[in-house]
Formats: structure tokens, C-alpha cells, sequence
């Protein structure tokens, strides 16, 4: 073989190597990003039926001042859900992606105490589906990311479980969990958006 003939071979190789395709990601990696995008438009799904459910729940418009709503949602003794908060050395994916199950575990629990005591059973019903599901694929992403999976920890019990069907607190307590239920999606929703775009 002529070394003209061999420097061209050379040639040839190098041109193939800088044309080759970028390798695809590893499939791991491609599952991660598919699951927090599935748990990102169920938690959007959520967000778009908690005022159906509210608008045939509740049916009344709560102006009160916050001062009252507060005492009243002390009074039911309303557990707040886990706090989110920016991905950091002290708030890590882990702990976010828990906080995430917990919060949507702690939603479902007192929904479904009170479930029989509405006259809107099938549309909480449905509400209460889509949560689980998305804490289905929100335990499919802690897996992914090689995190455990969170267990339930309700350790608190709300009023609300005890109140009368026609007790008024009943539907503000309803109201206030809703409206508790939007403000933690919508963490939720943020969370995930910050989780897709800075890891794996």
C-alpha cells in the first residue's frame, strides 16, 4: 500500500468520526426526563380540576378576611404539606421529590376522610385519582434517580373527618384544603421544572 493511498484512509476515518452522530442519551437518563415530563402535565391536569371540584364542592365564595380563615383552618386543625424549596446542598432532589409524595399523600388522606360528607363524590373522586397517579410516577422518578421511595407519615388527624355533613366549617375547611392543595401543586409544578432542567 502506498503511503499516498494510506493518508488518504487516515483522512477518510477522521471525516467519519466528526460526522458520526451524536450518541443519544442512555436510556436511563431518557426515562428520568419522560417521567418528571408525565408528572409535570398530570400536575397540571390537577391544577385545571381542583376549581371544577371546588365549583361543586364548596359552591359558595369565601371573603373573609385571611385572619379568619386562618383561625378557622387551626381550628380544624388543617396540616400544611411539606415545604419545596430551590434544589440545593441543603435542599436536595431527594428531599423535594419526598416532600412531593408526602405533600400529595397528606392531600389525598384528608380528601378522602371527608369524601362521603360532600355532595360531589364523583368529581372528588376523580380529584382524588389523579393524585394518586401522580404520586405514581413521582415514586417512578424518586426511583429512577436512584432515591427511595417515600412512606406515608400521617401522623396528625384533622377536624374535618368529625364535622357534620352540615356543618358550615366543613365547606370552609373543604375550601381552605383545596385552595392548600393549588398552592402545593403549583410548588410542585415549579419544583419539576427546576428537577428537568438541571439534573441528569
Amino acid at each position: 500500500m502506498t503511503p499516498l493511498l494510506i493518508l488518504l484512509l487516515h483522512c477518510s476515518l477522521v471525516l467519519v468520526s466528526f460526522s458520526s452522530p451524536v450518541k443519544p442519551r442512555s436510556s436511563q437518563t431518557s426515562g428520568f426526563q419522560s417521567s418528571v415530563q408525565d408528572a409535570q402535565s398530570l400536575v397540571n391536569k390537577l391544577l385545571k380540576n381542583i376549581p371544577v371540584v371546588h365549583k361543586s364542592c364548596v359552591r359558595e365564595h369565601f371573603m373573609s378576611d385571611p385572619f379568619s380563615l386562618e383561625y378557622i383552618r387551626e381550628t380544624l386543625a388543617i396540616p400544611s404539606p411539606p415545604k419545596l424549596a430551590p434544589i440545593s446542598e441543603t435542599h436536595t432532589l431527594e428531599m423535594n421529590l419526598g416532600r412531593i409524595s408526602e405533600g400529595l399523600q397528606l392531600h389525598q388522606y384528608l380528601l378522602q376522610n371527608v369524601k362521603e360528607k360532600l355532595d360531589c363524590s364523583e368529581e372528588l373522586t376523580t380529584l382524588l385519582a389523579e393524585i394518586v397517579e401522580l404520586n405514581t410516577h413521582i415514586n417512578k422518578v424518586q426511583a429512577l434517580a436512584g432515591v427511595p421511595a417515600s412512606k406515608s407519615q400521617l401522623g396528625s388527624v384533622s377536624v374535618l373527618a368529625d364535622l357534620s355533613k352540615d356543618d358550615y366549617n366543613l365547606k370552609v375547611g373543604v375550601h381552605l384544603l383545596l385552595e392548600q392543595l393549588r398552592a402545593f401543586a403549583q410548588d410542585t409544578v415549579r419544583t419539576l421544572r427546576e428537577i428537568q432542567h438541571t439534573h441528569f
